[in-house]
């Protein structure tokens, strides 16, 4: 977030900084989060 402050404060372009932001943080948080569901139902099968 910190990086979109600082190009955004450099560009004024404000509302795209942010808005590539949220979508850089969702497309990693996504498949993460996916990820673990995933482990985890593989997890409490195995025991």
């Amino acid at each position: 977030m910190y990086q979109g402050d600082l190009i955004a404060s450099r560009t004024f372009v404000t509302f795209d900084v942010y808005i590539f932001v949220a979508m850089f943080y969702l497309l990693l948080t996504i498949p993460l989060s996916l990820g673990v569901g995933y482990l985890e139902r593989r997890l409490a099968r195995s025991h």
